[in-house]
């Protein structure tokens, strides 16, 4: 009868170390979802941040090329009248002293 007993309770152990052990691996993975999750939401907002600074990179660029090119445009502009200004003022001076 003793023997019985001592066997049950041996069983009875065993069971429960295995029901402590699937319990703690399944935390175990449950944990390692949880990490890997984390890690692939951290790196695809560090990729939208990289994709957004350089999108304001390349903005902020071809806004100064624009200025740049207005003021080219400008420039030229002002130096066409002022040369036709000049001629304008030397064919007037030729005129006035031919008469």
């Amino acid at each position: 009868m003793m023997m019985t007993i001592i066997i049950i309770i041996i069983i009875i152990i065993i069971i429960i170390i295995i029901i402590i052990i699937i319990i703690i691996i399944i935390i175990i993975i449950i944990i390692i979802i949880i990490i890997i999750i984390i890690i692939i939401i951290i790196i695809i907002i560090i990729i939208i941040i990289i994709i957004i600074i350089i999108i304001i990179i390349i903005i902020i660029i071809i806004i100064i090329i624009i200025i740049i090119i207005i003021i080219i445009i400008i420039i030229i502009i002002i130096i066409i009248i002022i040369i036709i200004i000049i001629i304008i003022i030397n064919i007037i001076i030729i005129t006035v002293i031919c008469f």
